[in-house]
């Protein structure tokens, strides 16, 4: 009959024969009756784990830590990527009625029907005022 033993230094699991003495790292056939682990290893054992509880804990913060760092950058380039298509779209707008105001000093006429902007410029209804026509 054997004694399973833990083996303090390698933290692994022997087994000590009662009538021989002989030890083994090889599980052996049929019942071994569990030697209790002594009271400061316990102790040990439990202070490990907390610590890698801890330690594991401290990981996974600092994780989703980064996680939100990066999604807030994210947010604000896609923030940056919006105000400048929505700029370079108002650009775009603005030379359009520029340009068309422009013909218009020359025609008298301004027609930007083509254009399908959906909204009318200030400057349009200035037009007469500030072109004389």
């Amino acid at each position: 009959m054997y004694i399973k033993k833990l083996d303090m230094e390698h933290g692994k699991w022997y087994y000590v024969a009662k009538s021989s003495g002989e030890t083994t790292w090889d599980v052996p056939r049929g019942d071994i009756p569990m030697q209790a682990p002594p009271e400061r290893m316990m102790r040990e054992l439990a202070k490990e784990k907390q610590e890698t509880r801890l330690k594991k804990k401290k990981e996974s913060d600092k994780r989703k830590f980064l996680i939100e760092q990066r999604k807030e950058e994210f947010r604000q380039e896609q923030i940056k990527t919006v105000n400048k298509a929505e700029e370079a779209e108002r650009e775009r707008r603005d030379t359009l009625w520029a340009d068309a105001i422009n013909h218009g000093m020359l025609t008298g006429e301004v027609n930007m029907s083509w254009q399908k902007l959906g909204d009318i410029s200030e400057r349009v209804f200035n037009f007469r005022r500030t072109n004389g026509r």
